[in-house]
């Protein structure tokens, strides 16, 4: 196996702004965004809540319990470890339930994921080729301020219309092969990109990035040429 690993936002980076891998060969760390910092509280609140170990009375209505549950960032023993034509895919669950083949994801952001998001993402996807067995992803989403946290069903249709930024939702997602099979293809095609040396991609014809959200914001090299 290739010593190289790669994980989920690694190959998301090859796929759409492929230039960034020299921005982190240079050693060049990404531009600090309120999504890195504020998140990460919101994250162990929920994961501590439905871990069963400090359970949250603002999250009275979170019902899903997971046996495990990353207690930090990278924690070791939600890692796993995938092998994908040779190279290792790395990721870290949120959450993961084995008894109910359950795994949990958590996304706080400026604005709630959608249930189409989720089933869309590439993330879940990958996610369910390590945990080949099972069927079920839950996905938590809400507002980066804990303190605005509030609970309304929005599979109703009147619920849809009062959505607001702060709301936390649920969503379950059935896992299924079709999304392994998916996902496989995804990372070959990210793979790929790497081993053919195409590390121009979001870059107009003077060599500067012309992506709008590039994963290095300001510090990018190539906003710099």
């Amino acid at each position: 196996m290739n010593d190289l690993h790669f994980s989920y936002s690694t190959l998301k980076m090859l796929k759409e702004a492929s230039h960034c891998w020299i921005n982190k060969q240079m050693g060049i760390k990404p531009e600090e965004t309120i999504y890195m910092t504020q998140g990460t509280e919101g994250h162990g609140i929920i994961q501590g809540h439905i871990g069963g170990i400090t359970p949250d009375p603002r999250l009275f209505f979170l019902k899903d319990r997971f046996m495990f549950v990353e207690k930090r960032k990278f924690d070791p023993e939600m890692k796993f470890e995938i092998d994908i034509n040779g190279y290792k895919i790395i990721g870290f669950l949120d959450a993961d339930n084995p008894p109910t083949k359950t795994m949990g994801e958590i996304k706080l952001s400026g604005t709630p994921w959608t249930q189409k998001q989720f089933i869309d993402s590439f993330q879940r996807k990958i996610y369910a080729i390590a945990k080949p067995g099972y069927t079920n992803a839950i996905l938590i989403t809400g507002s980066l301020n804990p303190d605005m946290w509030v609970k309304k069903d929005f599979t109703d249709p009147e619920n849809q219309k009062l959505w607001k930024k702060g709301e936390l939702f649920t969503y379950d997602v059935p896992v299924t092969d079709k999304d392994r099979e998916e996902a496989r293809k995804w990372i070959i095609e990210a793979l790929t990109i790497f081993e053919n040396g195409d590390f121009n991609g979001g870059l107009d014809e003077n060599g500067r990035c012309n992506v709008f959200r590039c994963p290095w914001g300001k510090n990018c090299h190539f906003k710099q040429i």
